[in-house]
């Protein structure tokens, strides 16, 4: 590789860590001034419907944003720039259609299933607005996906950095306005300001893709059939994907419709098991995700990083590489759950004037060290293919936390408390199968067993035909568990021919 394309890695690499550390510096000031102004029981009916948006956005979006990466970045590998277009003209189709679909599908049927799930009447308007939310939010998946493909990743962070500046002032504005009108209206507005968010990434996301999409000759007049086949081929690879998400999904929204209700058994009223549950999901779960700043970085570097080594079958070096981030991971991890252990009731009064959450704050002190461990595994287990074990690793989580919460928390008196542990043990579970997943697959690697281009391809990830495995780019949001894998290794053979190819698109005609 030249001087001159390594310097434009790096540069590319460190304008997406400081957009990430960007977003979730936003997204953490944000947090901290939404609960502080909000309180816990509009917190709680926020957390109660985002699962289900997750449902039905994992629904709509088919699979496509993670099969239009690997069959753009395939078509451009091969030098045919128009099929790259159709791919992404198909997808963009798609998610149009499903998109609109399940977000009327939502409006229509939110009086139906609010009593069904979460028996609280006030989540009725704040779940049709997700329907709203469905609509830009399912375009400009795709969107990410195309861009992906077509190797513009920067775009893409920029795009999110545009998307917290546009939520955060939304959000906050709308709070003031419908606030007085109740926690189910104030729980709306925060779903409202988050499609004035996807609407401002979306309108920056398509100039960015228009350029890339114009031209191609007679592509645009190919005939219905020809599109057709375009679209069955992203389903074929995204379909796969859309149920491994959906699986954890309905495990989320289960959890969630659960919680609220055992809490209700346990004597407490239906506002007191919104605000228990809206602190504890809206308050303390995301305790654990302020030091991403530190941890998002690492996980950015070291998976394109030992894709490329362990594809070039470097072993020691990948063992040094790991070692290096799981000392920091790890450093982060424990001291964090020191300062959680030590003085839980002081983080929760600085941070959202309630110090009377320290007994749910101190078991975070058990968590850390894991989340950010099994977080670094999972990347790079991405990053090699892997997606099958991650999924089920954390549907196993899952799992777990759905027996504790239907079997100790409508216990009086143990209430909040068990729902914290419960998440606790989620997180434990996912990262030591993740850890033990990863050491698993290294040992079969180094004895030649390990990573064939059957079991990536199975995945919906296309291998690089140098043979290094697929990168994950990882989202800037909070849920960083169970993003699949969505490019080619940055090093690899493939890479450097869509590099190639991408002077295709852009040059001038």
């Amino acid at each position: 590789m030249t001087a001159g394309r390594k310097r434009t890695l790096v540069a590319g690499a460190i304008a997406l860590a400081a957009a990430g550390a960007v977003t979730r510096g936003i997204g953490a000031v944000y947090h901290i001034i939404v609960a502080r102004m909000v309180g816990a029981e509009v917190l709680g009916l926020f957390q109660m419907a985002l699962p289900l948006y997750r449902l039905a956005s994992g629904a709509a979006l088919l699979g496509f944003h993670i099969a239009v990466v690997s069959r753009i970045a395939d078509s451009l590998g091969r030098s045919r720039p128009d099929e790259a277009r159709e791919y992404a003209r198909a997808a963009l189709a798609a998610a149009s259609f499903s998109g609109l679909a399940a977000g009327a599908l939502v409006w229509v049927g939110a009086p139906l299933m609010v009593p069904l799930l979460f028996d609280d009447v006030r989540l009725v308007l704040a779940i049709r607005c997700l329907g709203l939310l469905l609509v830009p939010s399912t375009i400009t998946a795709v969107l990410r996906g195309i861009l992906r493909g077509f190797g513009g990743a920067v775009a893409v962070a920029g795009a999110n950095v545009a998307e917290a500046v546009f939520r955060v002032p939304s959000v906050l504005a709308m709070l003031v306005a419908f606030l007085p009108f109740g926690a189910g209206a104030a729980a709306a507005a925060m779903v409202c300001g988050m499609v004035v968010g996807e609407l401002g990434s979306l309108a920056i996301l398509g100039l960015r893709v228009r350029p890339l999409m114009a031209g191609g000759g007679g592509a645009g007049r190919r005939s219905s059939i020809s599109s057709g086949r375009y679209t069955r081929d992203l389903l074929r690879l995204g379909l796969p994907a859309m149920v491994s998400v959906m699986l954890n999904s309905i495990m989320s929204v289960v959890n969630a419709a659960l919680v609220p209700r055992q809490l209700q058994a346990a004597g407490l009223t239906q506002s007191e098991a919104a605000q228990a549950f809206g602190e504890v999901t809206g308050m303390v779960a995301p305790m654990l995700y302020f030091p991403m700043m530190a941890i998002g970085p690492i996980i950015q570097v070291v998976t394109p990083a030992v894709a490329e080594r362990m594809g070039a079958k470097q072993y020691g070096r990948v063992a040094d590489l790991l070692r290096k981030a799981f000392f920091i991971a790890g450093a982060v991890g424990a001291v964090f759950s020191a300062v959680l252990f030590l003085v839980p009731g002081l983080i929760g009064r600085v941070l959202y004037g309630a110090p009377h959450i320290a007994p749910l704050v101190r078991p975070l002190s058990v968590a850390a060290p894991f989340v950010y461990l099994g977080m670094v595994c999972s990347g790079v287990l991405h990053g090699l293919g892997q997606m099958a074990p991650v999924t089920a690793n954390v549907f196993a989580g899952n799992v777990a936390r759905c027996v504790l919460i239907c079997t100790l928390v409508s216990r009086p008196g143990w209430g909040a408390a068990v729902a914290v542990w419960a998440m606790v043990a989620d997180h434990v579970v996912t990262a030591v199968l993740n850890i033990a997943c990863l050491g698993w697959f290294m040992g079969l690697a180094k004895l030649g067993l390990g990573f064939s281009t059957e079991r990536r391809s199975r995945s919906g990830c296309t291998p690089p035909s140098g043979g290094a495995p697929a990168v994950v780019l990882l989202p800037m949001e909070e849920n960083l568990r169970r993003e699949p894998c969505l490019a080619p290794s940055v090093g690899s053979s493939r890479a450097r021919r869509c590099r190639g190819a991408r002077g295709l698109i852009q040059r001038p005609r």
